[in-house]
């Protein structure tokens, strides 16, 4: 198995990609952790993780901006996020909150219903963005509730089926 390069690169969006939709696919990832997990220790692996997984995805270190190399209006090209506006991983303790009572436990004993996962909440951003708003390829929400993790994963649409 190949090292792990360091970012050099901003891939190239394919044609389809640069045309694809400008919204964002939203999944919440469950994961079960002890009931005396520490949540600072939790985030600093999540942090470590995910700077390492940007390293080997590329696109996910980058934001889609307008190219004002092409004539037609509303196609896209990445560009890397270099300054630190947008935190990689937003952390939310919803452990011992009234906003989120439900336990690990108590979704899990459910089957996990989607009715019972707020997006507003558990999400780190809605499905399409506002006129100006910045594109990032990739954000993430660790939502620590009692017994578990919500780990959010917003994609851009327009990289995340692709091949970039």
């Amino acid at each position: 198995m190949g090292s792990i390069s360091e970012f050099d690169q901003v891939p190239t969006l394919t044609a389809i990609e640069r045309i694809g939709p400008k919204g964002y696919v939203r999944y919440i990832f469950p994961f079960q952790l002890d009931d005396d997990y520490d949540i600072d220790e939790v985030s600093r692996v999540l942090r470590a993780a995910y700077a390492a997984t940007q390293r080997r995805v590329p696109a996910m270190a980058c934001e889609a901006v307008p190219d004002m190399n092409t004539k037609q209006a509303g196609v896209l090209k990445l560009q890397r996020l270099d300054d630190e506006a947008i935190e990689d991983i937003v952390i939310q303790d919803l452990r011992v909150s009234d906003t989120f009572p439900t336990s690990y436990a108590e979704l899990k004993s459910n089957s996990f219903p989607v009715a019972s996962l707020d997006a507003d909440l558990l999400c780190r951003r809605s499905v399409w963005p506002s006129a100006g708003e910045r594109l990032p390829i990739s954000l993430v929400q660790a939502n620590f509730i009692r017994g578990g993790l919500l780990l959010n994963w917003c994609t851009l649409h327009l990289v995340g089926d692709g091949t970039s």
